[in-house]
């Protein structure tokens, strides 16, 4: 049987040391518990809180390796520019979640017998022309390159619709603004869960973006050593599926 993920990967605390440090966070330390029991209850609380504050630091500072931001729950996909390579930047695109954004290059001239522009001033307005394809490809022969007129599907969150939000154009292979699923946002997904958000990834092709899940299970098919990870609807959030992904041919 798998641990959680946040248990086999993140190394979250124990359920008691969980409760002090929750109880903290929400202003309720200084609280006598009810049924403490009278005297000692005070000694034994800083006793703990003491011990929890060892264990955070240990904790974190075994975990921070793997994801270099200092947080264990940030599975960010970098944390500076010198994360992203080509000439990428680091941009925060949820709250906190950030992805290597790298610039998307506009078509000059034409090559192919195909192409349907030459340059931005063959497209119409609010288009540009660039080199296909404009989004992340997977499965199947590798398309052919060639120029295409392509627009925005969002300028903010607020044109995405439902729990959705806009990404930015040179993220995850996109050569536009695109929309994508948010079922949570920033990097911690709360108390309750005690596990990250963030990007899943299509199981067959890690540059094809899911959307942003709470992480319980699993992110990477390689949480999965049966099988591979994908989005369960009925579990609204990543599961480990058993057998081989079904991937196209």
């Amino acid at each position: 049987m798998l641990l959680p993920l946040a248990s086999r990967r993140f190394g979250l605390f124990p359920l008691g040391l969980w409760m002090v440090l929750g109880g903290a966070a929400c202003g309720e330390a200084d609280s006598d518990p009810a049924g403490a029991g009278g005297g000692g209850a005070s000694t034994t609380a800083s006793a703990t809180s003491g011990t929890a504050s060892t264990s955070a630091s240990t904790s974190t500072s075994a975990t921070t390796t793997s994801t270099g931001s200092g947080d264990p729950l940030d599975l960010s996909e970098c944390h500076g520019d010198t994360d992203c390579p080509d000439g990428g930047t680091c941009v925060d695109v949820n709250s906190g979640f950030k992805l290597c954004k790298h610039p998307v290059i506009e078509a000059t001239q034409c090559a192919d017998p195909a192409d349907e522009c030459c340059n931005t001033t063959e497209c119409g307005p609010g288009k540009k022309c660039v080199a296909g394809p404009p989004t992340a490809h997977c499965g199947g022969a590798q398309p052919r390159t060639y120029n295409v007129c392509v627009a925005d599907e969002c300028a903010t969150q607020a044109d995405c619709p439902g729990e959705a939000l806009c990404m930015p154009a040179g993220t995850v292979g996109n050569a536009m603004n695109v929309c994508v699923p948010a079922a949570c946002t920033g990097t911690f997904c709360g108390q309750e869960s005690l596990s990250p958000c963030a990007l899943l990834r299509d199981p067959c092709c890690q540059s094809v973006p899911v959307g942003f899940y709470c992480v319980s299970e699993c992110i990477h098919n390689a949480d999965c050593p049966e099988g591979y990870c994908e989005l369960s609807p009925a579990d609204g959030g990543p599961k480990c599926q058993s057998g081989s992904a079904p991937c196209p041919p």
